[in-house]
């Protein structure tokens, strides 16, 4: 039988975590109108402060080493050069890294981001400044933030598609980069198609693409793999293309990019608890399976 202190600390207890969930959903409810109040630019800000300033070069690197371990990739020099990302999002991706490593300019295609983004003094001092200081300490050069952000204001161009870049830069872009972005795009054919007009006789491309589904899981194909693209599709809608990796590939191929090599980074088949459709077994290559991302790279000559 429980003492009456017993009793009341019980109460006490009870009643202190209710007021904790009530006061919680009211921050919430705060923070959710303030939130939404928030214009484009300034959304943008708070989504790109929630990147690791070494993220660019973290990534980057990364891939070139992984395509020099496997096909012998020479590293890109961005000195001089055009550059373009496809969905490089409000932090502009890997443009800060080409600007400061000498680029031409970075075409950053996104309809997510504009110019106002360089007029936050949050997004300066806390993303491009600490961006900077990483690259200032791996490659050395002699360039001031000052410059820096110069030159990145100056040499940045925002298109929101590659289709009204193309009369401006037919032929002309020298690197062309995407970062878990190909596998979002519906239209893969005529997205390719444009990238073939606008990439130059000497360009380079890499292109990492995250084949899983993009839903929190124990394993990344769980959802894919059980049921086949349509049923996919009813119940998470089309957030990715679902194209797998032979076919993305061959998809390269028929829009000119004959030389591009897919190279496999990394295969997520732990914790796999499904059955696989009839679907994936029949339209699957046998290195289809489990690649959760692989990086598709070339050059034109």
């Amino acid at each position: 039988m429980q003492t009456i202190s017993e009793n009341v600390l019980l109460y006490f207890f009870e009643f202190n975590n209710k007021l904790y969930k009530l006061l919680m959903r009211l921050v919430n409810r705060i923070y959710n109108k303030m939130f939404v109040r928030l214009n484009a630019e300034e959304r943008s800000i708070l989504q790109t402060l929630k990147k690791r300033p070494q993220a660019p070069y973290d990534f980057f690197s990364r891939y070139e080493k992984i395509l020099d371990n496997s096909i012998g990739w020479q590293k890109i020099n961005f000195e001089n050069n055009s550059v373009m990302e496809l969905g490089c999002g409000p932090h502009l991706g890997f443009g800060p890294l080409a600007i400061y490593l000498g680029a031409r300019n970075f075409l950053a295609v996104d309809p997510t981001v504009n110019k106002n983004i360089f007029e936050s003094k949050k997004l300066i001092d806390n993303y491009f400044k600490m961006s900077f200081k990483d690259f200032n300490g791996i490659f050395r050069r002699e360039i001031s933030f000052t410059e820096f952000m110069k030159q990145l204001k100056k040499k940045t161009i925002f298109y929101s598609n590659t289709e009204d870049s193309l009369d401006e830069f037919n032929s002309k872009i020298d690197i062309q980069l995407s970062n878990s972005c190909l596998e979002h795009v519906e239209n893969l054919n005529n997205l390719l198609a444009d990238l073939k007009k606008l990439i130059s006789l000497d360009g380079r491309y890499i292109h990492a693409v995250d084949f899983g589904s993009h839903i929190k899981s124990n394993n990344p194909f769980n959802d894919i793999y059980s049921s086949d693209p349509e049923s996919f599709r009813v119940k998470y809608g089309n957030k990715i293309n679902l194209i797998p990796p032979s076919k993305m590939i061959k998809i390269f191929s028929e829009s000119g990019f004959n030389k591009a090599k897919l190279v496999s980074y990394y295969y997520h088949n732990e914790n796999f608890n499904s059955n696989i459709d009839e679907y994936w077994k029949e339209n699957l290559e046998k290195g289809d399976f489990f690649l959760k991302v692989g990086i598709i790279a070339g050059k034109i000559k």
